[in-house]
């Protein structure tokens, strides 16, 4: 199965923190309280990887025990334990708040030993978001205190996450080198536990590099030391990794028998994320031995229990694994459905991260700026207060202040709205481009491939189809690029308001060939009315733009062979444009959200399809411009008419 680098996260059984009676002062050996805390975390780390939600009633019984007495020394081992059973579900976020939490609480109580756990865990976490600045700083963080503490166990394990990360950027020898120099720190320690969890990561560095022989003895090996510590997550990852073995080998009933292993323990305990990958790498099975329908069925599984989780994550990974069915399958509208899905999310998610980061740049620009003024401002009175006595420096730093507070404080104001304006601007812009302008071209390239694919199998006929198919998208697509950039350059003021009278029937025919794929995806019928001679006065691109998006507002939420209808004419005063389908309609509160930024309303279509919810936030922007009205009437289950008016020449 093909790796998703930037999305694709591994459940990690993380670090084992035994509470040892040496590892306690005197006083907590004796205290009821921290006798009762080492009792539950005792039975939480047995239960951690067969009975999950038990471990955590368990763990968070001795965390409220430890915050009633204040407890910070165990408090931090608590979190800590919370966090590892919550990354072997695969919750990373709840882990990595616990992990933060720890960290905290050890460095008040001065416990070395928590605080490089907490950094180690921490590390381990952001290894699996592909942020490896903040994984490394803070596992090597890890490896100061314990090379300082001479603390076997603790370097073994910081060696053991570096291992991890570099295998999954696929620097294989550097992997090893450290999963090597973990297995020299268990030598000494002579702990199974931590030796099962080094030779998991070297089985599977030797599984990628095609190593299969040498793998499946280490997994073999593996399998006896998980069946002696009874940890049923290990086995299932034994399992899982010897089912892809064996579909490398081509040897598709033992892959099968394998998976169907791992997919029952991961049901048992509850390991969601690997119940997902197990029913994707048994559909890959199934679709290798040409059973289609099981295939299909067992990736509805899989999409299905990801949709429950909400976790991104996992339905990226899903999207992929459809796209790829379908495209071995040479169904090629669903390949492309499942592709556009896929780049619609990973989209949003990397747009949400650009955002931030532009807001953070120019914030600290921002920041920068005022600090200079200030310190400038503070030469100064410096100076004016070396010049004159005593009392007359006092009375004009005095007034210096007060205004320099005042003054400081409206600006702050005033750059505070600024910085809204533009991070919304920016925040805006960038979700069009993933809404309006990543999908169609990913598409675009991914119907190139497939026509590559299937060249030989196809008739001129079709590849002449299939080429003109694509031709008419890169128009309409460039067309859509254009009129991106025109709204980006409204957003700046850069551009020149130009309205002009326009056919309306002319817009009309021109947008519908632009979204004329949906309409045949969906078979919807359209029907214009429509008066030859009915004019507008609007810019031409804005009411391109405004028109578009409702056309393909009204195909996103019409079924299968349903109909939008589309009715212009001219009343007293202004022209109108009414678009209404058939469509799912909407609810009261979804019509009272439809223009706030701060409660977007994203839904699927009715054949699942994504959008930004920017689309009616870009037309009352442009009708604005041209002193125009938006009026919608929907009612849930009963389709929604979206009527526009501009004002005739002259008219405000």
């Amino acid at each position: 199965m093909r790796k998703i680098h930037f999305f694709l996260i591994i459940s990690f059984n993380f670090l084992y923190l035994p509470v040892k009676a040496e590892n306690l002062t005197s006083s907590q050996v004796t205290n009821p309280d921290s006798t009762q805390i080492e009792t539950l975390l005792e039975k939480a780390w047995e239960l951690r990887s067969n009975d999950p939600l038990s471990a955590i009633q368990f763990a968070k019984q001795a965390n409220a025990i430890a915050e009633t007495n204040e407890d910070k020394v165990n408090l931090s081992q608590v979190l800590n334990y919370l966090g590892v059973i919550h990354t072997n579900m695969g919750a990373n976020e709840i882990a990595l708040d616990y992990h933060v939490k720890a960290l905290a609480s050890a460095r008040e109580s001065g416990d070395w030993r928590q605080i490089g756990y907490s950094y180690n865990n921490i590390g381990g976490i952001y290894s699996t978001k592909n942020k490896l600045e903040l994984s490394t700083s803070n596992i090597f963080n890890a490896i100061k205190i314990f090379t300082e503490q001479n603390f076997n166990r603790g370097l073994a394990y910081s060696y053991l996450n570096l291992g991890r990360l570099y295998k999954d950027q696929e620097n294989y020898k550097q992997s090893m080198n450290y999963l090597t120099s973990a297995l020299d720190q268990i030598k000494i320690l002579e702990n199974e536990d931590i030796k099962a969890k080094v030779l998991l990561e070297v089985a599977d560095l030797l599984r990628l590099q095609g190593f299969y022989t040498s793998a499946e003895k280490t997994y073999d090996e593996l399998r006896e030391i998980y069946l002696s510590l009874n940890q049923k997550k290990g086995l299932a990852e034994v399992w899982n990794s010897l089912s892809e073995i064996s579909i490398e080998k081509e040897q598709f009933n033992d892959a099968l028998f394998y998976a169907e292993k791992a997919l029952g323990i991961n049901e048992e305990i509850m390991n969601f994320e690997g119940e997902i990958k197990n029913l994707i790498n048994i559909s890959q099975i199934y679709l290798s031995i040409n059973n289609e329908l099981t295939a299909e069925k067992r990736l509805t599984d899989a999409l299905n229990k990801a949709d429950q989780l909400k976790a991104n994550y996992l339905l990226l990974e899903t999207y992929e694994a459809y796209y790829q069915f379908y495209k071995k399958t040479n169904d090629t509208g669903k390949a492309l459905y499942y592709l556009e899905l896929f780049n619609t999310l990973n989209d949003s998610l990397v747009t949400k991260e650009e955002i931030v980061r532009l807001g953070e740049l120019e914030s600290l620009i921002k920041i920068e700026k005022a600090q200079q003024e200030n310190d400038k401002l503070v030469a100064d009175l410096k100076y004016q207060t070396t010049q004159r006595n005593f009392g007359l420096a006092i009375a004009v730093l005095s007034i210096i202040l007060v205004g320099f507070v005042s003054y400081r404080f409206y600006e702050k104001k005033k750059l505070s709205e600024e910085l809204k304006q533009t991070n919304s601007v920016k925040d805006k812009f960038l979700k069009i481009i993933a809404h309006d302008l990543r999908e169609p071209f990913s598409a675009i390239f991914s119907a190139v491939e497939l026509l590559k694919d299937n060249y030989n199998e196809m008739t001129k006929e079709e590849t002449k189809e299939f080429i003109d198919t694509i031709g008419k998208s890169v128009k309409s697509d460039f067309d859509l690029l254009e009129n991106l950039l025109l709204w980006a350059r409204s957003q700046s003021n850069t551009i020149q308001f130009e309205p002009e009278l326009l056919s309306v029937c002319e817009i009309i025919d021109r947008n519908l060939d632009v979204v004329r794929t949906g309409i045949n995806n969906k078979k919807i019928s359209v029907s214009v009315e429509c008066k030859d001679k009915l004019r507008v006065f609007a810019d031409e691109q804005m009411l391109n733009t405004v028109i578009r998006n409702l056309l393909l507002n009204a195909i996103k939420f019409t079924h299968l062979d349903g109909n939008i209808h589309i009715h212009c004419r001219d009343e007293e005063k202004q022209t109108s444009i009414q678009i209404s389908h058939s469509g799912i309609g909407m609810n009261e509160e979804t019509l009272n959200n439809l223009f706030r930024l701060d409660k977007k309303v994203i839904s699927k279509g009715t054949a699942g399809e994504m959008g930004s919810g920017l689309g009616l936030i870009i037309i009352e922007e442009f009708l604005k411009k041209h002193n125009g009205t938006l009026n919608i009437e929907s009612e849930f289950g009963n389709g929604s008419k979206f009527t526009i008016r501009f004002p005739h020449k002259g008219e405000s």
